[in-house]
């Protein structure tokens, strides 16, 4: 328990790469600092330097803060990089797939829809219904506490846009 993110990325203005998949964090995700703010007190991180956020296959709960969306993944350019293999484009990301968020889905992850260089990756989570018709690209599940008993019905988005039951369990 605590914090998803260790309280030192407050301190971390210049962090561009973040990877903590499978370390059993357990904690909400903390807002982030708005740019050019100085880190509150109240526990916000100050994230303006980070262009890969996987938090993936954790324990992570409570919803998506709607700031994320301000994050600096879905706002820089194409960064491009030498390799042995010629020129390439930095692929910026947000991963917080396989955990336990819920809540709604924020919409403003469909904006990086169409871009080549920003990927996002909230699948394996626990969505209240309805999961914006914006976001049926992701094929995202969303859960209902079903009213005959029998534990959580699961509805998906699909491609077309369309919500509907597709039976009881868990997420997949």
């Amino acid at each position: 328990s605590g914090e998803a993110l260790p309280r030192e990325f407050m301190r971390a203005p210049y962090l561009q790469f973040i990877y903590l998949e499978d370390n059993l964090l357990d904690s909400p995700l903390m807002p982030v600092t708005p740019p050019g703010s100085a880190p509150s007190q109240s526990g916000s991180f100050d994230l303006a330097s980070v262009r890969i956020l996987s938090l993936a296959r954790n324990r992570i709960g409570g919803s998506i803060p709607y700031d994320y969306g301000t994050l600096p993944i879905f706002k820089a350019n194409a960064v491009q990089v030498q390799t042995g293999g010629g020129t390439q484009v930095l692929v910026h990301s947000l991963d917080l797939s396989g955990n336990l968020l819920s809540g709604h889905a924020p919409d403003w992850m469909s904006y990086t829809r169409y871009s080549a260089y920003i990927r996002v990756n909230v699948t394996g989570n626990r969505f209240a219904c309805p999961i914006p018709s914006s976001l049926a690209y992701m094929a995202l599940h969303c859960y209902d506490p079903a009213t005959d008993g029998t534990g959580t019905r699961q509805q998906v988005v699909n491609p077309g846009g369309i919500s509907g039951a597709t039976g009881t369990g868990t997420d997949t």
